[in-house]
């Protein structure tokens, strides 16, 4: 009867320490991961649409600038024609002048010409018979003869020196404004040109603008999903936390059973000990307590490469540009080397992440986990026991990553603390 009670006494004491704990299975758990990996994967589209967004506007603003280059060249051209046109004109505007001037000197030559024609016309022969009898002699007459012939001569090349200094003016008009038609056209030409290229500039701006308000909501989308990732990543910690102190509580109400067990044989001197010793060791992987002197015992995760690039600190994000908490040590190594169990204990998980790429989670008991980021390969999987020194995976790059490293976390409670206070 003693050993009965001391029984029901025990499975009360194990029910009173494990009802008020809320119970998250492993697949809950896994099932907040995943939505966390969505939320990570959710944010690398949206910087992938943000980077090619920003390739854009880089386009798009050197498009400009070079447009705004041509708009300056075309208009410097159009005042260079605008000038030359003036030009032109001023010269035609001398020609006419000079033009009418030549038209009237001509028009006064050839009115004295008709004048004189006229005259020797209606005194034809009075003048011949006045010239002969008024002349002194024969040379005398011949002279005069001569005089007339060569005023007569003198009258028509006159004439025809107008015509043909008239008709060079105005050769020379119609060369000038065949030059200021073609002016005229180039300066047309270069007008239709910088209204076009204005028209795909003002473009170009509406779409720079049009890009600039994406980007910003990119951005702002980007800081959104940040903030979602950081709260999701902070449930599942807790869960995670959670989980494990109800595993520590069940280890405990488990000895605490056993004790009391063990207690009650050997007060009864009852056989039943050995059955209690058979189900003190039939517990699972994951309710394995560790011994705490041990598990501060740690080694380095790869044998060779002792740089650390990367503290646990604030730093500027290499992959974002920004300020944020790098939970870790960066240690880098060659593609393909070995990564080491830096304890005994038993994996947790080995997923792939879009930000963490290939990561593992060892738990080493007494909440704490160490974690294995960027890895190019596992060697082991989930729900496997391994011992300290055991490899585990294999350096790389994957994720979020600019390089081969391996990153190297620890978390305790479900928090991050730092990875120096195990491995030196």
């Amino acid at each position: 009867m003693r050993n009965k009670a001391i029984r029901c006494l025990s499975i009360l004491l194990l029910g009173a320490m494990i009802m008020p704990m809320t119970v998250y299975t492993k697949a809950d758990i896994e099932e907040e991961r995943e939505k966390q990996e969505q939320i990570e994967q959710s944010i690398t589209d949206v910087q992938a649409t943000l980077d090619e967004l920003e390739s854009v506007k880089n386009d798009t603003t050197a498009y400009i600038t070079e447009m705004d280059a041509k708009l300056t060249e075309i208009a410097t051209n159009i005042q260079s024609l605008n000038e030359q046109s003036q030009a032109k004109q001023l010269e035609i505007d001398a020609t006419n002048s000079q033009l009418e001037l030549q038209q009237e000197e001509l028009d006064r030559q050839y009115d004295l010409m008709k004048k004189r024609i006229q005259f020797m016309y209606e005194n034809g022969d009075s003048q011949m018979l006045d010239l002969l009898f008024g002349s002194e002699s024969i040379s005398d007459f011949l002279n005069k003869a001569e005089y007339i012939k060569t005023l007569t001569d003198y009258d028509r090349k006159a004439i025809q020196e107008l015509k043909d200094a008239k008709q060079a003016v105005e050769d020379s008009k119609t060369q000038l404004e065949t030059e200021q038609a073609e002016l005229q056209t180039l300066t047309d030409t270069a007008l239709a040109e910088q209204s076009s290229m204005e028209t795909l500039v003002a473009a170009k701006e509406e779409e720079l603008r049009k890009t600039e308000a994406e980007i910003s909501s990119a951005e702002q989308d980007i800081i959104t999903k940040q903030k979602a990732l950081e709260e999701q990543a902070a449930l599942v910690s807790q869960m995670e936390a959670v989980e494990e102190r109800r595993r520590q509580q069940e280890a405990a109400a488990k000895a605490a059973a056993e004790d009391a067990a063990r207690r009650a044989a050997e007060a009864g001197n009852n056989t039943d000990s050995s059955n209690s010793s058979t189900d003190s060791n039939n517990n699972s992987s994951s309710d394995i307590e560790y011994n705490t002197s041990e598990a501060t015992s740690f080694i380095w995760p790869l044998n060779g490469y002792y740089t650390i690039s990367s503290e646990y600190s604030d730093r500027i994000s290499p992959i974002s540009g920004k300020s944020e908490m790098h939970n870790g040590i960066d240690i880098p190594a060659p593609i393909g080397t070995p990564i080491y169990a830096v304890a005994d204990g038993t994996v947790d998980w080995a997923w792939t992440s879009s930000s963490a790429g290939n990561w593992m989670g060892i738990a080493h008991g007494n909440g704490l986990y160490s974690v294995y980021m960027h890895m190019s390969a596992f060697a082991v999987s989930s729900g496997t026991y391994v011992k300290q020194g055991q490899i585990i995976g294999y350096v790389g790059s994957t994720g979020w990553s600019t390089g081969a490293h391996l990153h190297l976390s620890f978390r305790l409670n479900g928090s991050y603390v730092n990875p120096h206070i195990y491995v030196g």
